[in-house]
């Protein structure tokens, strides 16, 4: 329940328990606005606070006949104020009511000491250039502060920007709050609310949905972030896989241009893309860094991965462009948004650095295959630096193959495909180094290079935590393979000649 005189404890039939919860008060004489996201919980939420109020006090409703239909067709015909006076309006004619509200409110009848309570769609203020909104609110405020009125606007619809104005105005309003509905239930977001008490501010309220009001679910959740687009949605259509019957909270964009231009005004929102191909990873990272750079670090920014695209490196890359979260393929849908509910609230929290700087150190050398140990060695030493920071890990190895296989035959096996990935041969032994890999992703990285599974090829995998034996002797030669006459103990003797002899095959015809 959002409505009670200061000291008057909550009715026991709202779940509470007889909690005292003097935040949620109506100031005498002040203009309260509580912005709900579907006029469903709006007439609810009008409902209960008409049934909450005390049988001596007298109140009005304005409303459509619609709204008013919704919110006194279920109210018990024992609750509520002693007096409800009920003024219906015509949808054509909100700006021109708005325009009169203290005149008509004087003719309908005696307002002193009245709680009035006005529910209207969002549109219908929207109307209202942010100039006029300030003159209306200082005029309405002066009228109620005059007889002792009490005004609750009760509006329906989401609007980011008549929000933003009302955040703007809030010296005009005793109290503004938003509610919404979020994947995991009704949340309240008191922007400010006056009280007794002081000023409460930036925080947020799990309520549950019952047939005869809102009910406190959980408590406070904490202190929220003070900007309208809190709790929102913007993402590219495809990363919704065609589901379109999600909240008004979400708004979906056809193009990643046409979403930037709009990510580039909100401060809170989730914005959520869309990625298929690793080539749109440096791209992408600049983007996310100027968001970031321009929007602040209570934007949530989500990639999530919707065809098999992204290594190791790319996702490094994007975190350090400023994402929030990158949510790999194979996510289920439902588990996605779970995790992108899960980042309401945060706070980016890393070190904003130059993309440009970052892409140098995430990038590989343009390198791959055989090299000469020389080489192998220098191109390991100046990959090696992102690791040594922790930004990125790269993995070094030393394999010895089974006996009855050479070292040639081995890395004749390999298929180093990846820039960064290279390979030499040095003291009777393969030397790999893997650009962007982590330890726990080695074992399959050896497997998808050799094509079998490495114990097959080698007897043993020694990962090298450092590059300190890349400093030996053996890695100052420059060839690029083993002499002709070196070859491993088990090997078949040199003087063994193998001869290729021929075999013919016939074509049988089956019947």
């Amino acid at each position: 329940m959002l409505l009670f005189r200061p000291n008057q404890q909550l009715p026991t039939p709202l779940g509470l328990n007889g909690i005292e919860w003097p935040i949620f008060a109506l100031n005498e004489g002040c203009l309260h606005w509580i912005m709900a996201e579907k006029a469903s919980d709006a007439a609810l939420l009008t409902r209960q606070a008409i049934g909450n109020m005390e049988a001596s006090k007298r109140a009005a409703m304005i409303a459509d006949a619609g709204r008013q239909q919704h919110v006194l067709a279920d109210l018990p015909t024992d609750a509520g104020p002693g007096e409800l006076l009920v003024l219906t309006l015509t949808p054509g004619h909100f700006e021109a009511m708005l325009q009169r509200l203290d005149s008509e409110l004087d003719r309908s009848g005696n307002m002193r000491a009245r709680y009035i309570l006005l529910n209207l769609p969002t549109q219908a203020w929207e109307r209202l250039a942010a100039p006029r909104l300030s003159s209306w609110l200082t005029r309405i405020g002066a009228w109620l502060l005059k007889r002792g009125a009490t005004l609750l606007i009760v509006s329906d619809g989401v609007s980011d920007a008549l929000s933003e104005r009302l955040l703007r105005l809030s010296h005009c309003l005793a109290g503004f709050a938003s509610l919404t509905q979020m994947p995991s239930g009704t949340r309240l977001y008191m922007h400010h609310w006056q009280s007794e008490r002081g000023m409460t501010s930036a925080r947020q309220f799990a309520l549950r949905h019952q047939t005869d009001g809102f009910q406190l679910s959980g408590g406070e959740l904490g202190e929220v972030l003070e900007h309208p687009d809190q709790g929102r949605f913007y993402a590219e259509r495809s990363v919704l896989e065609g589901v379109h019957n999600l909240s008004t909270q979400w708004r979906l964009f056809e193009s990643r241009a046409a979403l930037l231009a709009h990510a580039e005004t909100a401060r809170a929102a989730s914005i959520i893309f869309a990625i298929t191909d690793n080539e749109q990873v440096d791209e992408l990272a600049h983007q996310l860094n100027r968001l970031r750079r321009t929007c602040g670090n209570q934007l949530k920014l989500v990639i999530r991965e919707t065809a098999p695209c992204l290594r190791y490196r790319d996702e490094q890359l994007l975190l350090a462009g400023g994402a929030s979260l990158v949510v790999p393929f194979g996510t289920s849908l439902p588990r996605f948004l779970t995790m992108v509910e899960s980042a309401q609230g945060h706070i980016w929290q890393r070190q904003l650095s130059d993309i440009d700087a970052s892409l140098d150190k995430l990038k590989p050398l343009p390198l791959r295959g055989q090299l000469s140990p020389r080489r192998f060695a220098e191109a390991a030493q100046e990959m090696w630096a992102g690791s040594a920071t922790g930004e990125i890990i790269h993995q070094l190895v030393r394999l010895q193959p089974v006996p009855g296989l050479s070292l040639e035959q081995v890395l004749g096996q390999a298929h180093l495909r990846r820039n960064g990935d290279i390979a030499c041969i040095v003291d009777k032994a393969l030397y790999l180094f893997l650009f962007a890999c982590r330890a726990e992703s080695l074992e399959a990285a050896l497997d998808n290079i050799f094509g079998v599974t490495w114990q097959e090829l080698f007897l043993g995998l020694e990962q090298l935590a450092d590059l300190e034996p890349l400093s030996d002797p053996g890695f100052h030669g420059e060839s690029l393979s083993l002499p002709g006459n070196e070859t491993l103990v088990n090997e078949p003797a040199p003087d063994r000649q193998l001869q290729p002899r021929p075999l013919t095959l016939s074509l049988v015809t089956q019947p």
